[in-house]
């Protein structure tokens, strides 16, 4: 946290988050329920989200989403490069004095954003008796979905994750294991071509992230 004060007076500046603040602070409760109320307040028209913008830096691109939610006074931007691995940066600003209030850099609050949105989707779209749940993919979005949707009414007796590579497939099995208790995990073979459609399905990797590598907290997959 930035502390431009002197002892006794508040604190100023803006609060500053990286990946480990948004690993011990946002729980998957809190982030679908951020969505949920994000999508129904577009859907209202009280909140103004552009597409996104994309700008070319010759072979590589720097990408914005950007948002304003008009009854809480706030808006902000997110951006990240497309160049692999790239850390993102969210910004959010108070509409009313221009005072920037947080900043939030790294690449855990992507994922878990994303994981969010899907499981929105999954507990709008999913039959209330749920009990199986497929994971079609091992990048790590394949935990952050895992982690969002079991934070839910939803709760699967049995998770297949579907992957190309076995070796990859089990690695994400035995991390979805530990996100998904008590529920049962195996994997399966996927191949190039599904024989039909899945129930539902989410990006695997966000735009530059790489298809593996370790992040302290996360899955190795």
């Amino acid at each position: 946290m930035n502390e431009d004060r002197d002892d006794g007076e508040a604190l100023t500046g803006p609060v500053l988050l990286g990946d480990a603040e948004v690993r011990e602070s946002l729980d998957a409760t809190c982030a679908v329920r951020a969505v949920r109320r994000a999508l129904l307040e577009h859907h209202a028209g009280r909140l103004v989200a552009p597409p996104r913008l994309r700008a070319e830096l010759g072979g590589q691109e720097l990408v914005f989403t950007a948002g304003r939610l008009a009854g809480e006074g706030l808006h902000g931007f997110r951006a990240y490069g497309t160049g692999g691995g790239s850390d993102q940066v969210v910004a959010v600003w108070d509409t009313a004095s221009g005072a920037l209030l947080v900043v939030v850099h790294g690449t855990e609050l992507g994922p878990r954003r994303t994981g969010a949105i899907g499981a929105a989707a999954v507990e709008t779209l999913a039959r209330p008796d749920t009990v199986r749940l497929g994971l079609i993919g091992t990048g790590p979005q394949s935990w952050a979905q895992l982690w969002a949707v079991t934070a839910g009414p939803l709760r699967p007796e049995a998770v297949t994750v579907c992957g190309r590579r076995a070796d990859r497939a089990e690695a994400s099995r035995a991390d979805c294991a530990e996100a998904s208790r008590p529920a049962r995990t195996r994997r399966t073979p996927c191949p190039h071509t599904p024989l039909a459609p899945p129930p539902f399905s989410s990006p695997a990797r966000r735009p530059g992230q790489p298809e593996s590598g370790r992040t302290a907290g996360r899955p190795a997959w």
